[in-house]
């Protein structure tokens, strides 16, 4: 089914989540994918801010830059979430 929108519209065909490993008791990873972009929803289901390490190096290309983004880590609030955008480079 086609989205109408005034913006750009961009679909990220695939579910990737499963492709994430998370090291946080309290962590969960949304992940999506497009041919051009990886879109990563990283959240902290706690009930107090978490650091949340994750690895996604299956998701990202294996140059030296895809390399180093594939483990990062964030500090996330309590229920709350970060976005992560990658965004292929030519």
């Amino acid at each position: 089914m086609p989205v109408q929108s005034e913006s750009d519209v961009h679909v990220l065909e695939e579910d990737v989540s499963d492709q994430v490993a998370i090291f946080a008791e309290a962590g969960v990873a949304v992940a999506l994918r497009s041919k051009e972009q990886v879109v990563v929803l990283l959240g902290n289901v706690g009930l107090t801010t978490a650091n949340v390490a994750m690895n996604m190096a299956p998701l990202l290309d294996s140059t030296p830059q895809g390399r180093e983004l594939a483990g990062l880590a964030f500090s996330v609030e309590m229920q709350g979430f970060r976005l992560l955008e990658f965004t292929r480079s030519i």
